[in-house]
């Protein structure tokens, strides 16, 4: 029987799911049309967080992080980033915004108000 290899510490299961958030976007840009994927189309255009095949510099800049401190935590507004998939996900799947923003807010153990602070950014004038 042969040996089974060490693979030593493995990243924690919180920079797993943004791994896989970030890998998703890029896979949903990469089997649209157009490479393209808009995470929130529904805030203004300078707010918008796009994902697009042809510029893997936020995604490269990412893995980069988390090579040199073995952890995602340190991206700024990730948690945000990864609400904006999830909510992405609900409204496809049918979900009204307010029952999306009820289901986010009891995954994620926090209140309604901050959830929609999360997923929808306005400008502030």
């Amino acid at each position: 029987m042969a040996k089974r290899m060490k693979t030593g510490r493995r990243a924690f299961d919180a920079d797993r799911v943004r791994a896989a958030g970030l890998a998703e976007l890029y896979r949903r840009a990469q089997s649209s049309s157009d490479g393209c994927h808009c995470l929130n189309p529904e805030d203004e255009p300078q707010l918008q967080i796009i994902a697009d095949v042809t510029d893997l510099d936020p995604l490269l800049d990412a893995l980069e992080r988390f090579a040199q401190h073995g952890t995602f935590e340190l991206l700024d507004n990730f948690e945000s980033f990864l609400m904006r998939i999830e909510m992405s996900d609900l409204r496809s799947a049918g979900m009204t915004y307010e029952e999306a923003i009820v289901k986010l807010a009891e995954d994620h153990h926090t209140s309604p108000s901050t959830i929609t602070r999360r997923v929808r950014r306005t400008v502030k004038t």
